[in-house]
């Protein structure tokens, strides 16, 4: 039998509070808070609790968002190579006015993922803050380009496409049909 790591295995249990956030946010920091018992330098709960405390949008100073900074900090340690939890750090980090740090989560985004529009956004912000608008322009371009590139796979992953497949050696019509000198006038 093939063991699953603690970040397979909790993956699902993350999906499952995802449902549970989109209906009840409440219930789903709970349930993370409590599956972190178990498991706590667990990277994906650890990522969806932070993510789900900082959707409350909290003040810099409140607990919550003391929390979500512990838990996502938590994330990259344990899985540095996971960009969603760079991509929320730079998100919290601006959030906080720390554009500096903001800068570094971004570009360690970058680092693992050169395509993610999400880390690039959050840099262009970040260095518009910080006054460092000398890669503005190449940022603004390189996220007009991510997000053309975005929408044509969206739109790919959305459409289908007809494949033609060698028909049958005798194909038999779906529908009857009635031969032109028995049809009725």
């Amino acid at each position: 039998m093939e063991k699953l790591s603690s970040f397979q295995a909790l993956g699902s249990y993350a999906l499952d509070l995802t449902e549970v956030q989109r209906n009840n946010p409440e219930q789903a920091v709970a349930r993370a808070r409590d599956q972190l018992k178990t498991h706590p330098d667990d990277p994906l709960l650890n990522y969806f609790l932070a993510q789900s405390l900082m959707n409350e949008s909290p003040d810099v100073e409140s607990a919550q968002f003391k929390e979500a900074l512990r838990a996502d900090l938590k994330s990259v340690k344990a899985k540095p190579d996971y960009v969603p939890a760079h991509d929320l750090l730079a998100a919290i980090y601006s959030h906080a006015a720390q554009y500096s740090l903001a800068i570094e989560e971004c570009r360690t985004a970058l680092r693992y993922d050169p395509s993610d529009e999400t880390a690039t956004y959050h840099l262009l912000i970040a260095m518009k803050h910080s006054g460092q608008t000398e890669e503005l322009p190449a940022l603004s371009r390189r996220l007009a380009q991510l997000h053309r590139e975005s929408l044509q796979h969206e739109n790919e992953r959305k459409s289908f496409r007809l494949i033609e497949a060698d028909p049958p050696p005798h194909p038999t019509p779906s529908f009857h049909t009635v031969p032109r000198h028995q049809e009725k006038p």
